[in-house]
């Protein structure tokens, strides 16, 4: 079911990444990832199913999971935008430009709101996090996840902690559906006609 995700067990999450052991604690070996996130979701544990989720995908499809979300939220200030517009650019082309124009911006914009995030998650999927010609200092393998999950955290905010949730939840729904090929954004199109029948509604 879970095409996109090479781990079949949960367990197997944080062998790959040693340190967030500390974050998440022992992981169970015998629950395939995306029927570990949903019991998280269940349990009503989002924070958690969102960071998991950022883990468990391949980086360049983790990155591709936060832009989505960011659409799918609508950010329309000119930080999300440039950031999404360049982590975008580093996904349909993955090459040093892109990953640092990416880093770059991050770095300028002092990690502040969604967009900045997502495109330092870019910048972290490989390489070096030292300026160009210096000796190498590559990120540890955690650091994108944690940062698509911080990009996502940051652009499913909302005044309303209802609409929080409903945006957090259909960020889930959009990782499932991708990692299962799908291109993930049935759910926000979902969402989108439900509220504005709601809107509609209430007019």
């Amino acid at each position: 079911m879970a095409q996109r995700i090479r781990f079949t067990t949960a367990a197997q999450v944080s062998e790959a990444f040693p340190a967030i052991v500390e974050d998440l604690g022992e992981l169970p070996d015998d629950v395939a990832p995306v029927d570990y996130v949903q019991q998280l979701v269940d349990a009503e544990d989002i924070t958690t199913a969102l960071f998991f989720m950022a883990l468990a995908l391949p980086k360049r499809d983790a990155v591709w999971w936060g832009c989505l979300a960011l659409r799918g939220t609508a950010g329309s200030d000119p930080l999300t935008a440039e950031g999404l517009r360049l982590a975008e650019a580093w996904c349909r082309q993955p090459e040093e430009e892109e990953r640092r124009a990416a880093g770059a911006f991050a770095e300028e914009n002092y990690f502040e709101g969604a967009g900045p995030w997502i495109a330092f998650s870019a910048f972290t999927t490989s390489g070096s996090m030292a300026p160009a010609g210096l000796q190498a200092v590559p990120p540890s393998p955690e650091v994108s996840g944690k940062a698509v999950a911080m990009a996502i955290m940051l652009a499913t905010q909302d005044e309303d902690v209802f609409v929080t949730l409903d945006n957090q939840r259909c960020a889930i729904a959009s990782a499932i559906d991708f990692a299962g090929n799908g291109d993930g954004t049935g759910p926000w199109k979902e969402m989108l006609e439900k509220r504005n029948a709601q809107d509609g509604s209430s007019a």
